[in-house]
């Protein structure tokens, strides 16, 4: 069954339909799917495989896209991510940024907030963490984080995609102290135990 999705303007919620992951706003336009029969199909690019799954990404200029082999670095020093797509954009006076990032086994962004906005993450593959405002959660679906909520996100023995939107007044990263990795691990182990998974 065909899923119907009313398009609003401006409405930048990640949504899966049949398959493909999509930015559902006109003036955005970003597919993402993981599965190669949409190579060569309505814009998608092959940026090969990612731990043998195949990432392809449609509405995106050379300059917004990264691929496996030679991804967009972080912006962050601290930060162990990388980035298959990164844009940033401003509409009707509200700063937007929309990147799909990996990350490898073990490994963590940089812990920071942003003072005027807000940020949703969607994870895509994997196993994803967050340590959201000093807390270790599991990201099971998808995570906001508000004006001043301090975050990271962080894997443990599987890798992760996830497709981040972060839209307001500014899309500033201010950058806190790193937390000890080893704290955070542990923590999600301690959390994968009581959630009996």
């Amino acid at each position: 069954m065909t899923e119907i999705l009313r398009i609003l303007p401006h409405h930048f919620e990640p949504r899966c339909i049949n398959g493909v992951w999509i930015v559902p706003c006109p003036d955005v336009n970003i597919k993402i799917a993981f599965d190669k029969k949409y190579k060569n199909t309505d814009g998608f690019r092959d940026l090969g495989k990612f731990r043998n799954v195949p990432v392809l990404i449609s509405g995106s200029n050379d300059e917004e896209l990264g691929s496996i082999d030679n991804p967009l670095p972080s912006k962050s020093p601290d930060s162990k991510a990388n980035y298959l797509m990164w844009r940033e954009r401003e509409i009707n006076g509200e700063k937007l940024l929309i990147a799909v990032q990996t990350l490898e086994e073990f490994t963590m962004t940089s812990h920071h907030q942003h003072g005027s906005s807000e940020e949703k993450f969607r994870r895509l593959v994997g196993k994803l963490y967050s340590y959201h405002n000093e807390e270790v959660m599991r990201v099971s679906d998808k995570l906001k984080v508000l004006p001043g909520d301090s975050h990271l996100s962080f894997t443990t023995d599987q890798v992760a995609i996830t497709i981040l939107v972060q839209r307001g007044e500014d899309i500033v990263h201010d950058y806190l102290q790193q937390p000890n990795y080893e704290f955070l691990e542990e923590q999600a182990y301690l959390l994968d135990n009581q959630l009996g998974q």
